[in-house]
């Protein structure tokens, strides 16, 4: 047992506390609150931080929406005037080119090093079929989701015995471990047909609990999408007729891929999309009554799309809805603050909010906000303490967080501190 000091606590749940501390038991919080009302002999152990700094005790950040084997040194380029098509086949070419397990894991530990730097303590993270990103969250001790990403546009045959047996090797793996999850990732609705997803849910829904897989997708990211799903010539057939030998056009088009995944019963309570720039009224009114869980990476779509969601449209929509960096290969860093400074200058989110959702909301969209997101009594001791220069003092604590001046000094998850790299999450 170990209480830790802070200048400042930021639960999230609650109003920040002033000179306040946690107490951390096997791993959970036990008690919690203002120094002034600890008793007169604290916990031996106790780690008491320097006074001439100001500190901030905040929960370890969660990034709902990652590539980490995609942790490339350089992204891969586009302009305005290209159709993302265009993009996904360059990315493609990238991937095969530099495909052998060796390269894959280093880029993967490269991205994890970026996480550990930036206060990230849980990612979800979509991999490679063989989920190589499981072993290494596993070895530096990150809370996570791990999803293999697969394609499979042909709307019959469906053929998915490999992706299904690898899906229950690596769940079995995970089945007893308490930071990591294994789901599956259907790329986009125009690279995995119905007939495939459907066969998906249908074949990966636990027998024995009814319970559905998880599923994390990326939905209405781009204009060539919206052509696609609505039956109007678009680059995705020539996406596919290089990949696939031939284009596959959706059996039943609609005017939205939300409207096009409602027709199809492909939205579920376990699915988790990230992106969302283009959707209806009616589409989030169908998303939240489908129990869609959300991820909003401004930084990814500005560079690929040069634009991004109309936050207006999405506040009080009941939507959970997290923040993630998307992959290397279109942001410029896995620093989840680097996105949150994006979304406040794009949007207008003040600091406390974009910082409840890169806490509280990416828990609630990976299903975990019964045990990170927030500091409180029983949950688990995921956290994070900041340093912050003294030129800062006249902020709010949640602006000297979010500010790059801010250094992070110790990371924690499950009570159990771990090595933060000396290099922060650029590219390296």
């Amino acid at each position: 047992m170990y209480t830790i000091f802070a200048h400042t606590l930021l639960p999230i749940s609650s109003p920040p506390v002033q000179n306040g501390y946690i107490t951390v038991d096997k791993g959970r919080i036990v008690a919690m609150g203002a120094m002034g009302e600890l008793p007169d002999s604290p916990e031996k152990d106790a780690f008491i931080y320097d006074n001439d700094n100001i500190s901030i005790l905040a929960p370890g950040f969660v990034n709902a929406h990652c590539h980490l084997e995609q942790s490339f040194s350089t992204p891969v380029e586009k302009t305005p005037e290209q159709p993302m098509s265009d993009w996904l086949k360059r990315v493609t070419e990238r991937n095969r080119q530099y495909s052998s397990p060796e390269d894959t894991e280093a880029r993967c530990i490269r991205g994890v090093k970026a996480l550990l730097a930036s206060g990230t303590t849980c990612v979800n993270d979509i991999s490679g079929m063989h989920g190589l990103t499981l072993g290494v969250l596993e070895e530096v001790g990150l809370r996570g989701i791990v999803s293999p990403e697969f394609f499979h546009p042909a709307p019959d045959p469906v053929n998915l015995k490999s992706v299904f047996d690898i899906y229950r090797e690596l769940t079995e793996r995970v089945r007893n471990h308490s930071l990591l999850q294994v789901g599956l990732s259907p790329h986009t609705p125009f690279n995995v047909s119905a007939s495939a997803w459907r066969v998906l849910l249908k074949e990966c829904t636990d027998p024995g609990s009814n319970t559905l897989p998880i599923i994390h997708t990326h939905i209405a990211e781009s204009k060539d999408e919206l052509a696609w799903v609505s039956g109007k010539v678009s680059d995705i057939d020539t996406l596919h007729a290089m990949f696939a030998d031939k284009a596959y056009p959706p059996l039943s088009p609609h005017t939205s891929s939300v409207l096009y995944m409602k027709h199809y019963g492909l939205l579920t309570e376990s699915t988790i999309a990230a992106h969302l720039i283009y959707t209806s009224a009616e589409d989030r009114r169908i998303l939240k009554d489908s129990g869609v869980k959300i991820v909003h990476c401004p930084r990814s779509n500005l560079y690929l799309q040069n634009e991004t969601l109309n936050w207006q449209d999405w506040l009080g929509s009941g939507i959970p809805i997290g923040l993630g960096t998307d992959g290397q290969l279109s942001t410029e860093t896995l620093d989840i603050r680097d996105e949150a400074r994006t979304a406040m200058t794009h949007h207008g989110i003040s600091a406390a909010n974009i910082l409840e959702l890169m806490t509280l909301g990416g828990a609630r969209v990976m299903g975990l906000d019964s045990e990170i997101g927030t500091l409180a009594v029983g949950k688990s001791a995921d956290y994070a303490l900041w340093s912050v220069p003294d030129s800062l003092g006249g902020l709010s604590a949640e602006d000297q967080l979010l500010a790059p001046e801010t250094i992070l000094t110790k990371l924690v998850v499950a009570g159990r501190s771990l090595d933060i790299p000396k290099k922060s999450g650029s590219r390296q």
